[in-house]
């Protein structure tokens, strides 16, 4: 059993990569925390039969149709196909499609493809608690509303748990009240199969709803109760005791005949102030459950005691704790930081801190965020020094603020809840984007300069690029962790170290190992960059070469190639020279006199003054491609990536290049930083542990 553990495990950490690697995020989580699918035996099937009972099938109709079928042409038939995740069809492809629809359409299919159109595979997923979910789609799109907020209601859910939150802070003490919480056995299963409604189909919420429908209104008509709300399957009625077990009454007379059968032990009776009468057989059955401090409604809690609230919220933070030391095992800290930010840090908890007064989160945010700061320690630095109070600050900013986007719960809490209440963006706004470095926080000039750089847009793109192999988007682990120890301000290398290139000595945060004059480390970025540019101009279509010499001449008769790429054709016909260059913040007029921007200001004019006469004498526009060693662009990069984003798209109209060619940038500068920073001298001790 330990070895199959071990397998499967294994399995899962590499089916998770794979996933990170196609950016599919949320299903690397599942698969990383997956139980597994439910093995193919005789035990799975009469599971299986328990959830769908036998049934006819519909009888279809024997009459003719006399009305005209609707019919598409082909230009409605590539749109809808458009619509889904690969957008590519033939020509006779799609001429054979659209003839299968008007076929549909005019109500002909063939009686051999029902089982084919008209049902779905299963895949039968283990529930962690033990059991099977079967699961055909994923998606549901509908409308309804009234007293069911599970369908077409955005965010219904939370709606009903402040609801029922509010009522009872204004009712709880009253004597004379019940909150009953419903719940049907193997609901979308057992309702009459003429509405062909089953778990996981793609409309069936919706059938689900319009079946529970005429007995939420039967209920509605005959009891007065101050709170009358559905979640699909899931009901919440609150009111006078008397009237909320009328309404049971009508469930248990009512719902057999549409398949709604009442699973009386997940069913059950609360209210902080017990009415007596709540407690006669003939009021509700003794097999109703009867909760005392609170229960637990569509995931969220709803009661007056803040340990049963605590306690609730402690289960779900340990979870999320467990999840992230699965992704540990990965191994990986740009896929890790990736997953951190989108699916298992704090981001995990947002439904429970949307749904619950910040006031009884307290103990549950110092245990997350005393594990999510040690984890960010791990994960950057590998349990070294360094990571103090400044970097956990910085760390915990938005990527917009100069930060790595991942947040804490003390952070984002409050935030959260006033969200859910209000959804409105200036609140969100208020709380959370407009964040300013603490004053305990004594930042050094570097420090400052550090935050601000990464403050710039398109510094911190590299947190975003998608860890792909083939595209050189991936960074090794301990690459990555030093990348982050740079940006962050913590040390690299021991003081008083020696550079290995010209034996001069090394400041301990690695700005010497990258610019020494003696290292190759700036060549190395340079090309690099260089070589990223021309293959997405190849991408978008665009004609270039690089390193084109043009047999110029400088004062000293050194051969003089403004070009690192010729982008042919490139603006208003005329061919223009590219020459791309890498600066440093850290360089030049030193920390004292620093200004965002300037040390790429002050490369563009040095470039502009040596080529620009030169190459406008030959016919040829120029343009400086600058970047810093943080990230920032200069103004020309910026324009060029963005001709070069529009290219894109004019080539493929649906696909999202805009942002993607400034991560896979961002990326490739950042790796063009990693030689430097771990061969410039003796690294600090963190690295003996890291590598």
């Amino acid at each position: 059993m330990g070895r199959q553990t071990r397998r499967k495990g294994a399995a899962n950490i590499l089916a998770c990569q794979k996933k990170i690697s196609c950016g599919h995020y949320s299903a690397a989580i599942r698969v990383i925390s997956s139980s597994g699918v439910d093995p193919r035996n005789e035990s799975t099937y009469l599971d299986l039969q328990d959830k769908y009972p036998s049934a006819p099938p519909p009888v279809v109709p024997s009459d003719a149709v006399t009305v005209v079928p609707i019919t598409v042409d082909s230009r409605a038939v590539l749109g809808a196909i458009k619509s889904f995740q690969k957008d590519a069809v033939a020509d006779n492809l799609l001429t054979s499609i659209t003839g299968v629809v008007n076929l549909w359409l005019a109500g002909k299919c063939p009686n051999s493809l029902g089982e084919f159109i008209a049902s779905a595979p299963l895949t039968l997923l283990l529930k962690p608690g033990g059991g099977i979910r079967p699961i055909a789609s994923e998606k549901t799109t509908s409308y309804l509303g009234d007293y069911q907020f599970g369908v077409g209601v955005p965010v219904g859910g939370e709606s009903i748990l402040h609801a029922v939150n509010i009522l009872l802070e204004l009712k709880g003490h009253s004597d004379k009240m019940s909150m009953l919480l419903i719940d049907f056995s193997n609901a979308f299963n057992m309702v009459s199969r003429s509405h062909l409604i089953k778990e996981g189909d793609h409309i069936g919420p919706l059938l689900f709803a319009l079946t529970l429908h005429p007995l939420v209104k039967i209920i509605a008509s005959r009891c007065t109760l101050y709170l009358h709300d559905w979640y699909l399957d899931d009901g919440t009625i609150i009111g006078d005791t008397l009237e909320v077990a009328k309404a049971l009454s009508i469930i248990e007379a009512e719902g057999p005949s549409r398949g709604l059968h009442l699973n009386v032990l997940k069913t059950e009776v609360f209210w902080p102030s017990i009415d007596p009468r709540s407690t006669f057989d003939d009021v509700f059955a003794s097999d109703i459950g009867r909760p005392s401090n609170g229960v637990k409604l569509l995931g969220g809690p709803v009661s007056l005691g803040s340990n049963f609230i605590s306690d609730m919220m402690l289960t779900r933070v340990n979870k999320t704790v467990q999840l992230m030391d699965e992704i540990k095992k990965l191994k990986d800290p740009q896929s890790e930081m990736l997953l951190l930010r989108n699916f298992t840090g704090v981001s995990r908890l947002y439904f429970a801190m949307r749904t619950t007064n910040p006031a009884a989160l307290q103990s549950t945010t110092d245990l997350f965020d005393d594990h999510l700061l040690k984890y960010l320690r791990l994960l950057i630095t590998g349990d070294g020094a360094g990571f103090g109070p400044l970097q956990q600050r910085l760390a915990t900013f938005p990527i917009k603020d100069g930060g790595l986007g991942i947040y804490t719960m003390a952070d984002t809490r409050t935030y959260c809840f006033l969200a859910s209440q209000n959804q409105t963006a200036s609140v969100q706004k208020t709380i959370l984007v407009k964040k300013q470095i603490p004053e305990q926080f004594s930042m050094s000039a570097r420090d400052s300069i550090l935050w601000q750089c990464n403050r710039i847009k398109h510094a911190q793109d590299y947190l975003l690029a998608v860890p792909i192999s083939g595209l050189n988007q991936c960074i090794g682990p301990r690459q990555f962790q030093a990348v982050l120890c740079y940006r962050l301000g913590i040390p690299l290398f021991v003081e008083n170290g020696l550079c290995t290139s010209c034996n001069k000595s090394m400041d301990i945060f690695g700005d010497h190992a990258l610019h020494c004059a003696k290292d190759v480390g700036s060549k190395f970025r340079h090309d690099l960059v260089r070589d990223i540019v021309v293959d997405i101009c190849y991408k978008a279509s665009v004609p270039a070469r690089k390193e084109v010499s043009f047999g110029i001449l400088s004062d000293e008769d050194k051969d003089l190639r403004p070009a690192d790429i010729l982008a042919l054709n490139w603006e208003n016909g005329q061919d223009v020279c590219m020459d791309v260059t890498g600066v440093s913040p850290f360089t030049g007029d030193g920390v004292r006199s620093f200004v965002p921007r300037k040390a790429i200001s002050k490369a563009v004019s040095r470039k502009r003054a040596k080529y620009l006469d030169k190459c406008t004498s030959l016919g040829y526009g120029l343009g400086v491609l600058a970047f810093s060693t943080l990230g920032e662009l200069g103004e020309d990069t910026l324009c060029f990536f963005k001709h070069l984003k529009n290219c894109l798209v004019n080539n493929d109209a649906s696909s999202g290049f805009g942002s993607f060619i400034f991560h896979r940038l961002g990326i490739v500068i950042q790796r063009g930083l990693v030689p430097s920073l771990l061969l410039g001298s003796q690294p600090i001790a963190l690295y003996d542990f890291i590598f």
